[in-house]
């Protein structure tokens, strides 16, 4: 049976933990201003880390308000209703424990948001936590720093959505710089394009608006900056996600598997946005890795991300596929006591990825730690004498050490080439 409930405040660490489960499985939605989405995760306690097993997306266009009056229309609420009702349906087939869910753009600036929101936990028992600009931006920096190490530097994370648009500006501590913009794809769209294509008129007024809405935000970036420091953009959200595709998929002829790390410069960014400008709706959704509904919004949306990667005079952006659901996840996890040391869970991304991977193949992980601590006092002792390597190739090291054997779980003949595959 499912347990639906809203994030709750930190409690007591040590009363959490005393008797928490070793395994727990959470579902985390998130009813934004285009789509719905649910991320259903394997928390295991022990490390403390999840594993992704479900993913559910469905695009309503919840941000499709009234013109007149600015509600959310009936035809909107249904369809965000029919997908609460699949993803409450994929979670109970799951045997989700928990389910969490929390509403942004759309639903908080609609005078009947809560009115909505009423109505899903009426007819669908699912409680939804209306969470502001600041509290969106917060949790999405947690969801980047759960699958990106950031090593102290600074970073940039933009998120385009449906409604606003997040930066943020952090370097794996806490944030230095939160902000949240009522500037998103569907409101662009909604508010500026009424030819197909986009006219050029349009354009430069959408790039201007969107100048305008981001100069306080970008200010504050500046100012939470030292003056040696160059930071590094990290994109999150579907309209991200989608250029990046459509970007592999022209110039290298494939989708990068996992998107998570891909990198696009400035330069390939706006060659791609100048082929999509010139192209009518259907072209756009005929096009490779540009589904029919991100259609309607990925020229507006992929305007703002030019915008901002000028204004903050950025050349490149490195894709993260975790955001705003993975950080309501981490937040949890914070509130129930299983993540004791935020900051320190925060710089062990690859630590834990090293030791999810070990759990998947049953490796031995008692044999497997003393075989590193072996190879990492070696490295110690004959640095300057046989090697000269740093900090990089010692965590490469202790990764090699634990996984050598990971092979078995495939087979003990030729387990070592096993291993190097997997």
């Amino acid at each position: 049976m499912v347990e639906f409930i809203t994030p709750t405040k930190p409690n007591s660490v040590n009363n959490l933990n005393y008797n928490s489960p070793s395994e727990c499985i959470l579902g985390a939605i998130d009813i934004g201003t285009n789509s719905i989405h649910m991320v259903v995760v394997k928390i295991d306690t022990s490390l403390p880390s999840f594993f992704i097993i479900a993913k559910e997306k469905d695009t309503v266009r919840l941000g499709d308000r009234d013109p007149k009056t600015g509600n959310l229309t009936q035809e909107a609420m249904a369809r965000s209703l029919a997908a609460l009702s699949r993803c409450k349906d994929l979670a109970a087939s799951l045997n989700v424990d928990k389910l969490i869910a929390v509403a942004t753009s759309a639903t908080r600036e609609s005078p009947n948001g809560e009115a909505f929101l009423a109505e899903i936990a009426a007819k669908l028992g699912i409680k939804v936590d209306l969470i502001s600009g600041q509290e969106e931006a917060r949790r999405i920096y947690l969801g980047v720093l759960s699958g990106m190490e950031f090593k102290n530097e600074p970073h940039v994370i933009i998120d385009i959505g449906g409604g606003s648009t997040e930066l943020i500006l952090g370097d794996g501590k806490e944030a230095r710089y939160l902000s949240s913009t009522k500037v998103g794809a569907v409101r662009l769209a909604k508010k500026f394009i009424t030819s197909d294509p986009i006219s050029e008129k349009e354009y430069i007024a959408i790039s201007a608006y969107v100048r305008g809405m981001l100069e306080r935000a970008v200010d504050g970036i500046w100012q939470n900056l030292e003056i040696h420091e160059t930071p590094r953009l990290v994109g999150t959200s579907g309209t991200i996600e989608t250029l990046a595709i459509v970007h592999a998929l022209t110039t290298q002829g494939s989708e990068p598997n996992p998107l998570s790390g891909y990198q696009v410069s400035r330069t390939d960014l706006e060659r791609v946005v100048k082929r999509l400008v010139k192209l009518t709706y259907k072209e756009r959704a005929d096009f490779p890795g540009i589904s029919d509904k991100r259609a309607e919004i990925i020229v507006p949306g992929a305007i703002i991300l030019l915008e901002a990667m000028k204004m903050l005079k950025l050349d490149s952006i490195t894709i993260c596929e975790r955001a705003l659901r993975e950080g309501v996840i981490v937040d949890w996890m914070l509130s129930q006591g299983y993540i004791e040391n935020r900051l320190r869970y925060q710089g062990e991304v690859r630590k834990r990825n090293i030791y999810k991977i070990a759990r998947k193949y049953s490796v031995d992980l008692e044999y497997a730690e003393r075989v590193a601590k072996f190879a990492l006092d070696i490295f110690a002792q004959t640095k300057g004498i046989l090697h000269d390597w740093g900090d990089s190739e010692r965590e490469l090291l202790e990764a090699a050490a634990i996984l050598h054997n990971c092979g078995l779980y495939i087979n003990h003949s030729a387990h070592h080439k096993h291993s190097y595959y997997l």
